[in-house]
This record gives structure tokens, sequence and C-alpha cells, in this order.
């Protein structure tokens, strides 16, 4: 026998106790065999290797501190429950991995991670963030078809404004109503595009579509795009400015939003001084409160005649609730309801009492300041926590405004910070941890400062560098970093964010009532002064007691 022949034969030989030949029954093709290198699995991927999405696909600080059993419990509640954003990633963690910009899904997996933290359970996790089992079925079961008809089992509905001045198509007074919550740089605002055109072509006037802003923080050029679209409207254009929008939503700057109305024939002129004016910033606003009143704080938010779709739903999603609001439209007419007087009746057949006040308030969350550092007076009446991320662009821009806050209100405000690092933003954990760690050291607010002035440079020899400009103890700066003793009260921040609704930074509590994004002053002001006008007879009333 030929030496290379014998070597052939010994390395085969060696090999056979290196790979074995296996069957993936879940291959589409079932007789072909996968060989597979038997080495020991990666700590990261051992337990998890089951799951489709798993912990190695996200930044390892997502993970930071956790068990291998610890990120297995997260993950596997992750896979087991659906996004419900309107994408078309499937579950939670899919979602997560693909869109950082999701409105819902990162929320998730910090809320996972947090709860996994503490020792707890699959199980135990999935009972707490969603009270059971699992609100569909895992990524590798088979899709579930597309909702049937409800059979008379009303979606919750609210009671759902039409402004005189949003733009609408469709009948006047049609049998059912959409009214949509949208962003124009929203990926899932655009796939939910052809289906609203599809709804149209098929119920024609039969359907009337009311379009209504919710420009998200993460968006940095959707809410001039609104205020743009309003300008079009302003000129009879709003619909063909809308699709310009959507067709071209990777580039919505100034200049191309100024290209897009030339395009279609606007008096220029008229286009530009609305947007520099801003003159339609306060019905962009307006929209956007009304929208989160109603919980349509993601998009796009559909209600059909009162009744919440949330996300870029099938088609059959759609005809299935406006095939049922004309059933009872038609036997409204019949009963003898005008037409003008149809749309609330429907909300009323649909749940809505005839006397609800039109997008009330949302519930108020019960947010503790606890450890939080803290400006402005214990007794202050009005109390602002915020929910931040020091990495993130649009918590640095709500500076400025709490600055200003604090400089009209004074005493009557005080402003509590709590941590909600996000699993993309890569040194925000630590920078929050650091905070912390100036914070024990009587300096948190002039290392918050110095954190949001040099937000691109997070790392850690720049956070000691930061500590020593103020003159904190670097030796006991440092050895807080290092023992991660303090990375307890950011995790506890960031759990109660989740239990609290939080899904993206800024988020602000201003006596409980929750506000989105780095909103400007006046949005801020109109809550602030509600709340003192409330305060003023409880402070009477105790004047009166004490004079007693």
């Amino acid at each position: 026998m030929k030496p290379n022949v014998i070597v052939a034969l010994l390395v085969g030989f060696v090999l056979g106790f290196a790979v074995r030949v296996a069957y993936n029954g879940t291959s589409s093709h079932p007789d072909s065999p996968q060989v597979v290198v038997a080495s020991p699995p990666t700590p990261r991927a051992g337990i998890e290797a089951a799951l489709p999405i798993k912990s190695s696909d996200f930044p390892s600080e997502t993970f930071t501190g956790l068990t291998d059993a610890q990120k297995y419990a997260a993950m596997k509640v992750l896979n087991d429950n659906q996004c419900d954003c309107g994408c078309p990633n499937d579950t939670l963690a899919e979602c997560a991995k693909k869109d950082p910009n999701c409105p819902n899904a990162p929320g998730k997996l910090r809320q996972a991670v947090a709860l996994a933290r503490t020792g707890k359970s699959a199980d135990q996790i999935q009972a707490e963030m969603f009270g059971g089992g699992p609100k569909a079925p895992a990524a590798h079961a088979e899709p579930t078809k597309p909702a049937p008809p409800s059979a008379g089992v009303l979606a919750p509905a609210a009671r759902i404004d039409v402004p005189a001045d949003s733009p609408s198509r469709g009948g006047k007074w049609a049998k059912v109503t959409i009214v949509e919550w949208s962003d124009f740089q929203c990926p899932f605002c655009n796939a939910a595009v052809a289906t609203i055109n599809k709804i149209e072509q098929e119920y024609g006037e039969t359907v009337r579509v009311v379009f209504r802003h919710q420009p998200l923080p993460m968006h940095p050029n959707a809410r001039l795009a609104a205020e743009a679209s309003m300008a079009a409207h302003e000129q009879g254009k709003f619909w063909d400015y809308h699709d310009k929008l959507f067709s071209h939503q990777s580039s919505l700057d100034r200049a191309s939003l100024e290209k897009y109305a030339g395009e279609l024939g606007l008096d220029m002129a008229k286009f530009k001084a609305a947007l520099d004016s801003g003159r339609f910033k306060a019905k962009v606003d307006s929209d956007a409160a009304a929208g989160a009143a109603v919980g349509a704080s993601g998009t796009p938010a559909f209600f059909i005649n009162g009744r919440q779709l949330m996300g870029a739903q099938p088609f059959e999603n759609f005809k299935a609730m406006i095939d049922e609001e004309l059933v009872k439209a038609a036997q409204l007419i019949a009963s003898g309801v005008k037409p003008e007087k149809l749309y609330d009746k429907l909300l009323e057949k649909n749940g809505v009492s005839t006397g609800a006040v039109a997008n009330a308030p949302a519930p108020r969350a019960k947010i503790e300041v606890g450890q939080a550092p803290v400006r402005g007076p214990k007794n202050a009446p009005v109390t602002i926590v915020e929910f931040s991320d020091f990495q993130c662009p649009y918590c640095k821009k709500a500076v400025p405004t709490l600055h200003e806050i604090e400089k009209q209100y004074g005493s009557k405000v005080r402003v509590a910070f709590k941590h909600q690092p996000l699993p993309f933003h890569n040194n925000a954990k630590l920078a929050a941890i650091a905070s912390v760690a100036a914070q024990e050291q009587g300096k948190f607010w002039e290392y918050h400062d110095k954190l949001f002035e040099n937000q691109q440079a997070l790392d850690r020899a720049s956070l000691e560098r930061y500590a020593g400009e103020l003159g904190l103890n670097a030796s006991k700066f440092k050895s807080a970093l290092d023992s991660k003793k303090l990375e307890a009260r950011v995790d506890a921040d960031a759990a109660e964010a989740g239990r609290s609704g939080v899904q993206g930074t800024p988020t602000f509590f201003i006596n409980g009532q929750q506000l989105v994004g780095a909103q400007p002053l006046e949005r801020f002001k109109a809550l602030i002064d509600e709340e003192l006008t409330k305060s003023k007879p409880a402070a009477e009333e105790s004047k009166k007691t004490a004079r007693k």
C-alpha cells in the first residue's frame, strides 16, 4: 500500500473520533447528513442550543453578571412571546435582535434580563411579564393564520375624536372611521400604507381614514416631516405628500422635504415659511399627546370605530373588524340614526359611554423616588421622575428642557433621575454605574452634566477622567466600578422601568403621568401647570386645617 494512502486512512481513522453524522429533522432535506464537529458547546450557547435566538446574538454587556441558566430563562421567555409592534419579526427575541428602535421589544428584553438577574425561572418571568402562558406560539412553531372575525367580541374601545384640521379621505359620514397614528420615519408605518390603500379600494366611501401624527423620539426627522406634511395639507396636497414621504423614507431632511414639495407644485415660499415659523408644531404635539393618552404611543396604531388595532397588521385582520362594524352601522341606520350621529353611536355601541371624555388621560403610575438623585425640595407639589440613558441622544436633548423647567418653576418642582441603559448602547450601563459612584461622593448632577456633554466618550478611561476633573476620590471611585457593587442599583431602576411600561428613553413621569421622549418645553409645562392647579385646593384646605 502506498504511503500517502496509509496516511489518508490514519487521518480518517483519527477524525472518526472527532466527528459524528447526524440527521437534521428540521432541514428541508431530511435525508441529508449533517457533519457536526464534536467540540464542547460554548458557555453561552450550550443551555440555549434549542432556542432560535440566543443571548450570544446580543452585545455581551446586555447579560453582564448573569449565569448561563439566567440567560436561558430570559431568552426562553423572549423566544416564546410574540412582539405586537406590528413588525414582521415575529418574536420579541427576533425583534429585539433586528430592530433596536422597536418601541416594544428592547424594553421587554431589559425587563426579562432584570427579572432573570433576581433568580427567577423562565416560568416565573413569563408569569410576571405576561400574567400567564406565552402570548403567542414559540418562534419554531407553525405560523398562525390571520385572526378570524371575532364573532361579536369587542376589542377594547376608546373615544377617539376626529379633529377638523386632521387630513382624512373617504365619506364624511362613513360607516367605518379608521383613525391612524403614524410616523413618517417608521418602517412599520410604511408597511401599513399598502394595506390602507387596499382597504380604500375595496370599501370606497364606506370607510373614512383619518391621519394623526405620532413622531417617535428615536426618529430624528419624523417631527419635521410631520410638520411638512401639514404644510402640504394647507395647500390641499397632504395625501400626495404623504405618499412621497413614505416612498422616500430614508431621505427626510429639510432639503428633501422642500424637494418633494417642489415636485408636487406647492407654493414654495408659503411652504418654507410654514416650516420656518413652526406653525404646525402645536398640531403635531396635540396629535402626539392625544395618541399617548389613548395608548397609541407606538406606531402605527389604528382605531376602527374606536377599537384599537396595533401595528402593520395583515389586511384580513382589518377586514374582519371593518365587516363587523359595517353590520353594526347597518343596524343603527335601520333604527333611524342620522348619518352625522353615526360615528358617536358606533363608539357607544362599542362600549364607549356617551359622556366619555375624548382622549382621557392614561392611568397614573406609582413611581417611588427611592434612592434616586434629586434636585428640588421634598415637599414640591410636582415631582418629575426621569428614566434616562447617558448614551441616548434624545436624553441629551431633554437636559436643557429640564434645566429650564427648574429655572421657571423653582421650588414647585423636584426632579429625580433613574437609570434605563439601553442594551444597544455599549457604554451606557457602565456610565450609569459611574454616575451612582459619583452620587456616593455627592457629585451626581455635576457628573451627570459631564456625561451628557461628552456623550461620545463614555469608555472606562474617560469616566475616570471626568471623576478626576470633578475632584472625586479616585481610589474610591475606581473601587466602586471594579467591585460592581452599584450595578444592582442600576438594574433595580431598569426593572422598575419595565414594570412601569417604560419602552424607550427618555421617559418622564410627572406626578405619575407618563410623557415619552424629548418633548418640547410646552408639553411639560401643560402637565406641570395642570398638576399645580390641582394642588391649590389641597394646599388651601391644609392651611384651613392648620388655622383650626
